[in-house]
């Protein structure tokens, strides 16, 4: 598996790099800081990639314990949960008003998903603890920030324009948490995380376009 590893991986990285590219350009085009914020977590998830690749090809071995790869992914997530502040920061009073009834909706699903499934992976492999409390606490927060803006904008059409994007961001941190648990499953359930894997290889193509549609709506 590690040759399928090593395909998707580098395959992810050329991926990311023009989407780098192309964000920083959207960013200058329409003047919109979220570009440059994407172009951060796309940055981010390919430096991981690219630690994950060479100290898999130089040792021989995964990079299983916390790793600056990790880090580096984890902040995938930041840079995203920081979008969603960004959107937040500039809605008007009203708007926060309408979206702060859909906050502990939110919550709810947030923990409904992420307890149940971190607290599974922990107790299966206790020695990964510190990884899985890093996935999970940035994890969390922004499936709480991209979930509480997409019930704002379905139910209470608040930021409406932008409820394509925030459905891909939990298509890309629900995905990524699906494809952890089934590390943790025997075969043949184990590769569920190589499907969700290829399925990364196009996400940043999705995010760019659903981001761009937003902000031209």
């Amino acid at each position: 598996m590690y040759i399928a590893d090593t395909v998707i991986t580098w395959a992810q990285v050329a991926v990311l790099v023009v989407c780098i590219i192309v964000a920083f350009v959207f960013a200058r085009r329409f003047a919109e800081e979220a570009f440059r914020l994407l172009a951060g977590a796309f940055l981010c998830y390919a430096l991981g990639n690219l630690f994950y690749d060479f100290y898999l090809i130089i040792k021989g071995i995964y990079p299983y314990y916390l790793s600056v790869a990790d880090l580096s992914w984890a902040s995938v997530y930041i840079f995203l949960t920081s979008a969603c502040l960004y959107w937040l920061g500039g809605m008007t009073g009203e708007e926060r008003r309408r979206l702060r009834r859909r906050r502990w909706l939110a919550l709810g699903i947030t923990a409904a998903v992420f307890v149940p499934a971190y607290a599974y992976m922990i107790s299966w492999d206790p020695t990964s603890t510190v990884n899985n409390l890093l996935y999970g606490l940035t994890g969390f927060l922004l499936t709480f920030f991209a979930l509480w803006l997409l019930l704002g904008a379905v139910m209470d059409d608040v930021g409406r324009p932008f409820r394509d994007y925030h459905v891909a961001v939990l298509g890309l941190v629900v995905g990524q948490l699906i494809g952890m648990v089934s590390t943790c499953l025997p075969l043949p359930f184990y590769n569920i995380y190589y499907v969700i894997d290829a399925a990364m290889i196009v996400l940043p193509v999705v995010l760019l376009w659903a981001l761009r549609k937003g902000v031209t709506a």
